[in-house]
């Protein structure tokens, strides 16, 4: 059973344990933070993806851009970490792979949905058929799996069975259907193989990572707080109800990002703006980059929040 929100808030509070009794993984390296933020900002590609085409064409979407707005980010983290940390060669060498990957599907897209994509919506009116509606859905269930868990770990190949298992041969607009169907099975195909491949590769390199993270409170209470998604569901709440934290994972600087309207103009009070971001599918928001001191953190969300800015995700290590 998926535990609720607030009894992960629970459980960390009362998994408080002695300073002393610090467990030997607690620290993790401070560049991490920063150096997460490109393979979330997949996810959040995937999202923008799977959102545009409940309503729009594919062959709409800006899928060069997206690749381009990848290694941006790459450059920004990378600047800000190489002469503060050192070059972590771990994370740059899953960020160089993840980077490849994600802009060759990029380049192939973009290829394909501006030719032969392009001709099926045309021949469709462009309506949508049955596997368009099934495209939207499996990349909805993708983007919803991809926030707690790595992406190799989707079961693509039970999406390519329920394509051909529980969506209609025949209907209106044929030519699109198949068309559609045929550019689904390839890639529901292909990511199924690569990610097998990518899945024992992160495990044999970087082994089983934990799905928590410690932090330290200013009174001396080491607390056990859920990674990814959950931990800028939860962090918040626990601000909230009073904690303050002296470090996450020993570090006292997270990098986090938000999303403010374009018009925002980027003033933020004890934290540092290191770089903002067009939406690319929304031109009337911005994604803006902040490091924040961890002991600022239930001060500066409030802050945020009063100037209409929305808290996106705080990056653990």
């Amino acid at each position: 059973m998926k535990k609720t929100l607030a009894t992960l808030i629970v459980l960390a509070l009362s998994a408080s344990t002695a300073l002393a009794d610090v467990p030997e993984d607690y620290a993790r390296s401070e560049e991490s933070t920063y150096l997460t933020f490109p393979e979330w900002f997949i996810v959040y590609s995937s999202e923008e993806y799977a959102d545009f085409i409940q309503d729009q064409n594919p062959s709409e979407f800006p899928y060069l851009a997206s690749a381009q707005q990848f290694w941006s980010s790459y450059y920004k983290v990378y600047t800000i970490t190489k002469s503060r940390y050192g070059f972590n060669a771990g994370d740059h060498l899953m960020l160089w792979v993840i980077g490849s990957s994600f802009t060759a599907e990029a380049l192939i897209k973009n290829a394909y949905e501006h030719t032969t994509g392009w001709a099926s919506e045309w021949s469709a009116h462009n309506e949508k058929t049955e596997e368009d509606l099934f495209a939207y859905q499996y990349n909805q269930d993708y983007v919803g799996f991809i926030y707690d868990r790595p992406w190799y770990e989707f079961d693509f190949g039970t999406e390519l069975k329920q394509l051909w298992t529980e969506t209609p041969l025949l209907g209106d607009h044929m030519l699109r259907k198949w068309e559609r169907r045929f550019a689904l099975s390839l890639e529901l195909g292909t990511k199924s193989l690569y990610a097998k491949l990518v899945g024992a590769a992160s495990h044999g390199v970087y082994g089983i990572q934990p799905d928590t993270i410690y932090a330290t409170s200013t009174s001396g209470e080491v607390i056990q707080i859920p990674r990814y998604r959950l931990f800028t569901e939860t962090l918040p709440q626990l601000l909230k109800e009073g904690l303050v934290l002296h470090d996450i994972a020993g570090n006292e600087t997270l990098f986090m990002t938000v999303l403010a309207p374009h018009e925002w103009d980027e003033q933020v009070e004890n934290a540092s703006v290191l770089f903002s971001m067009k939406i690319l599918t929304d031109p009337t928001r911005k994604r803006v980059g902040i490091s924040a001191s961890v002991g600022e953190l239930q001060n500066l969300l409030p802050s945020l929040e009063k100037e209409g800015v929305q808290l996106e995700h705080f990056y653990d290590y």
